[in-house]
């Protein structure tokens, strides 16, 4: 009787994370993640053959108890052995936590190639012009990683591989390549205040306001001292990496409440910080601001928002110029962190190269293996490709030379990646510009691909096109 009582239990148990999923509900968004969607039997009119492995997979997200049990095991490890059983975030000190793609920058390896940190910046040096041609001014916010400011609550294991990291090389060429920007890490590095959550990624309201303070007076424009108001230090703050390590575990982080109250207004359907597309309004204020941002600006952006007439908010990916224009500004932020700044070279922003005269003899090279594209992109046809790295200096820059009934015009690119353009391995050596239709034109044209460095230049490929395609 008793092995019957044992084998029902048994039986209850191994069932229950199955049984369960009939009434029990995986909640993702704690975990900062989406689930997999339960696979289809026929993909693209044939039998899917990953079927089962894809079911295995989907079970492992939302079998019943999941998240309880993954809180259990973490609370465990990381209480007893001071470690972690999520592979995005690393258990620090004092419980203290970070975000695990943040430990290349904090470690000092897997930097930027030499090539990759010149692209990163000639891009950032190619909007800024783009943006000085408009009338507007341009800066360049990189957000610090939370580790790279309170590198004393890192776990001791990890140990500096070097004292470079991607931006602090990039930094050095941001100056040489005169790109204006806000060192934010240099300004945190001389507060003794913390202003970093304990239990997020991100800054508090303390760094935000900050920020927007060290922002703001870089940029010349008055704005309130948050150092003078009056604040509170509340738990209320729900940190994404405390979610992703203890999913069933409602615990918050401490934040500084301000009792001034922001006055700026919502103009679009947006109603959090977090939504990509935000337009706001401020009485009183003038100038207007557009901004592009990513998640460190949801705590930022009041502080802008404040002091700007008009502002627009953006999460959005490639960087759209043209909204400079359709929102008449005369400040354009990029803001970025710090463990993106490689991402700077992976997509092409969309802003037609600027025109550029060169003098001097272009010398052929006869059988190079750049790959030359032609895109249409709305009002744009895109050029775009892969560098033979063979004959593309550290510091070269790619011009685009355009002939057409006879003229030519030549017009710097972007080192950058239009889409996927080369994949794993080309990260370095990938190109693109957006060319006004009336560029290119209805007519034959031809293409050439220039290298140039310290007035010498190099043609890499030439092709011939028609109606945005490529001729035989």
């Amino acid at each position: 009787m008793n092995k019957k009582i044992y084998l029902i239990v048994f039986l209850a148990m191994i069932s229950l994370p199955f049984v369960g999923m009939l009434w029990y509900r995986t909640d993702m968004t704690i975990e900062k993640r989406y689930a997999r969607a339960f696979p289809s039997v026929i993909k693209e009119e044939k039998w899917n053959m990953q079927f089962f492995s894809e079911l295995t997979d989907y079970f492992s997200d939302y079998f019943a108890y999941r998240q309880e049990l993954a809180t259990v095991d973490a609370v465990i490890k990381s209480r007893v052995f001071q470690v972690s059983n999520n592979d995005k975030v690393i258990v620090g000190k004092d419980k203290w936590l970070f975000f695990e793609e943040t430990k290349d920058d904090y470690l000092g390896r897997n930097v930027l190639s030499g090539r990759g940190v010149h692209n990163c910046a000639k891009v950032l040096a190619l909007l800024q012009e783009g943006a000085g041609r408009q009338g507007c001014k341009f800066l360049f916010v990189p957000a610090p990683n939370k580790n790279s400011l309170y590198p004393e609550y890192m776990p001791d294991r990890y140990v500096k591989e070097s004292t470079e990291n991607s931006y602090s090389l990039l930094k050095k060429e941001m100056e040489k390549q005169q790109v204006d920007f806000v060192d934010l890490k240099e300004a945190f590095g001389k507060q003794n205040t913390v202003m970093y959550h304990k239990l997020d990624t991100h800054w508090n309201n303390e760094g935000a306001a900050f920020a927007g303070g060290q922002i703001l007076e870089h940029i010349g424009k008055e704005y309130v001292d948050y150092s003078n108001e009056a604040y509170q230090v509340l738990n209320c703050f729900s940190g994404d990496l405390w979610g992703m390590l203890y999913p069933k575990w409602n615990r918050l982080d401490e934040n500084v409440i301000y009792d001034r109250q922001h006055i700026y207004e919502y103009c679009n359907d947006a109603d959090t910080t977090e939504d990509m597309f935000i337009e706001t309004s401020c009485q009183g204020k003038d100038g207007a601001l557009v901004m592009f941002r990513d998640s460190f600006g949801n705590a930022l952006l009041p502080f802008l928002a404040d002091e700007y007439g008009a502002a627009f908010f953006t999460k959005a990916v490639p960087y759209d110029w043209s909204l400079i224009r359709q929102y008449e500004a005369d400040t354009v932020i990029l803001e970025l962190t710090e463990r993106h700044i490689a991402s700077l070279q992976q997509e092409i922003p969309i802003m037609q190269g600027p025109e550029r005269d060169i003098e001097g003899k272009v010398t052929k090279i006869l059988q190079s293996d750049t790959s030359v594209n032609i895109a249409e992109q709305g009002e744009y046809y895109v050029v775009y490709g892969v560098l033979d790295s063979r004959y593309v200096e550290k510091n070269a820059d790619i011009l685009i030379s355009v002939e057409r009934n006879g003229k030519k015009r030549i017009f710097e690119a972007f080192p950058a990646a239009y889409g996927l353009n080369g994949g794993a391995g080309y990260e370095d050596y990938q190109y693109g510009i957006y060319l006004d239709k009336n560029v290119i034109g209805t007519k034959d044209c031809g293409l050439e691909v220039i290298a140039g460095r310290d007035g010498e230049y190099y043609s890499l490929q030439e092709i011939s096109i028609y109606n945005g395609e490529k001729g035989e």
